[in-house]
């Protein structure tokens, strides 16, 4: 999954985060996606926010994904497991670890932990849209009313 051609982006807690080319593709195609709706949405808006908007949407997009494989990758190091390092690409991420792990339970833990940050990242976006507009604007937007 790994590719020598990766590209990396950052080191988190020690580990490596790239990218593969193959995530530029979706990358570009969810910016495409996006700006089009944004700029259905924001019609009192220019054109350069509807842009700017559906490029910040596609990296906190990734960056999400990026969450979820961290919370796989620390879950792993804390079961005593090296992780390798963290590669985005087309079908998503994927964090490499040195080993497979011993037991059903470290298994378990490891899986899960991936998961479980993206619950907390929901529940987080959740409370800030709530805390920016209040909740009956916040759920009647998230209904499109």
């Amino acid at each position: 999954m790994f590719s020598s051609g990766s590209i990396k982006l950052a080191r988190i807690f020690g580990i490596r985060v790239g990218v593969n080319a193959s995530w530029f593709l979706v990358l570009f195609f969810f910016i495409f996606i996006l700006s089009s709706s944004f700029r259905n949405v924001l019609r009192d808006s220019s054109d350069a926010v509807a842009y700017a908007t559906a490029v910040a949407s596609a990296l906190l997009f990734f960056a999400s994904i990026i969450l979820h494989e961290l919370g796989h990758a620390l879950a792993a190091r804390r079961e005593g497991i090296e992780t390798l390092g963290i590669e985005l690409w087309f079908f998503g991420g994927i964090a490499r670890t040195a080993r497979d792990s011993d037991t059903p339970g470290q298994e378990f833990r490891i899986a899960a932990a991936g998961p479980l940050v993206t619950l907390a990242v929901v529940l987080l976006c959740l409370a800030a849209g709530a805390a920016t507009v209040g909740w009956h604007d916040f759920w009647s937007a998230v209904r499109f009313n």
